[in-house]
This record gives structure tokens, C-alpha cells and sequence, in this order.
């Protein structure tokens, strides 16, 4: 189990004692890292700290029943909806984060480089010949699939 995962459960743990509500957030910003290891996934191209964003400290199987942080969007509605994610900043500064074009971590697949940051997923064209712009469906922390990317801004 990573680290990370042990003191995330720790911390849930220590908060149901103390009768609060843990929460998948990690901070409500984006510019710069920290000790919870984030990924913060942007609703629009390029990445900006004052858009639609969700951060989040957990590997995903699918964006499906996610919504980004103070949004109705969900990260994921059908491949090439507008709302879905265009952009991401990798703050954990240990590992890279895999992105899927499926959920479950299946498919086409890139990978973010560790403290990387990639402005437009427009950049990149899938192997099955797509964009991953608006069509991406699951991450993965602590994990390579495929090119690894760090093409920032």
C-alpha cells in the first residue's frame, strides 16, 4: 500500500473519531505542491488555478460519478463532451499519473510525469487515433501507461 494511501486511511480513521467528515479534496488550489501528493484535473484548456478544477488524491476508475469541485459538471459525460477534462497538473512530486481513455484503467492510455503538467490534453492524439481531449475516463497515481508527458503551458 503507498504511503499515501495509509495516511489518507489514517486520517479517516482519526476524523471518525473526531465526528468529522473526511473529504477526497486535497486543497482548493492549484498552484503549487504539497504534502498531499494531488492531481488536480482542469475542466478547460489551458490549466489555470481560477477555472473549473477538481483536485483530487486518489487513483479513479472512472470519472463517471465525479463532479469537479464547486460544479453540477461531471468529469466524464460521453467522449467529447465540452465539460470533460482538458487539462492537468501532477503535484506529486513521486510518481506519475497514468490517464485512461476507458474507465477501469483500460485503453488508450498517457501518462503525466511526476510534478508534470500538461496545459491541453489536446496535444495529445491517442493511439486509437483520438484526441485526448474530452474523451480521457480514468488516472491512476503511482503508475506508466504509455508516452509520459510534461509539456506544461
Amino acid at each position: 500500500m503507498r504511503k499515501k494511501t495509509a495516511l489518507v486511511v489514517l486520517g479517516a480513521a482519526i476524523a471518525g473519531v473526531l465526528g468529522l467528515a473526511p473529504t477526497a479534496q486535497a486543497s482548493t488550489s492549484c498552484t503549487s505542491p504539497n504534502a498531499d501528493d494531488k492531481v488536480c484535473l482542469f475542466q478547460n484548456a489551458p490549466a489555470t488555478d481560477g477555472g473549473v478544477v477538481r483536485i483530487d488524491v486518489y487513483s479513479r476508475p472512472s470519472w463517471v460519478p465525479l463532479q469537479y469541485d464547486n460544479s453540477s459538471h461531471y468529469l466524464y459525460a460521453g467522449d467529447g463532451v465540452l465539460t470533460n477534462v482538458s487539462a492537468a497538473i501532477n503535484w506529486d512530486l513521486n510518481s506519475r499519473v497514468a490517464f485512461y481513455y476507458n474507465s477501469n484503467y483500460y485503453g488508450p492510455c498517457f501518462t503525466v510525469a511526476a510534478g508534470g503538467q500538461i496545459g491541453s490534453f489536446a496535444r495529445i492524439v491517442l493511439t486509437n487515433g483520438r484526441s485526448a481531449n474530452d474523451n480521457m475516463n480514468s488516472h491512476h497515481f503511482n503508475r506508466t501507461c504509455g508516452t509520459v508527458y510534461n509539456f506544461g503551458y
